[in-house]
């Protein structure tokens, strides 16, 4: 989490998936389920899902 982030903080997380849209949806599922558990996220408002392309090595296990 990147809380000193402006305009607004910021939550990291790293995710694999087939494709871009769906990477962007799991992002979106892991914030509802975090709001489930971290009822202090509440008084945040989620702004946008966005998910960079990061090239992954061929030496990286899948």
């Amino acid at each position: 989490m990147h809380a000193d982030t402006r305009p607004h903080p910021v939550i990291g997380l790293y995710v694999r998936a087939a494709t871009l849209e769906a990477a962007e949806q799991i992002a979106l599922v892991v914030w509802r389920c975090a709001l489930n558990d971290l009822h202090w996220l509440r008084a945040w408002t989620l702004l946008r899902a966005e998910v960079p392309l990061i090239p992954i090595d061929a030496d990286w296990p899948l």
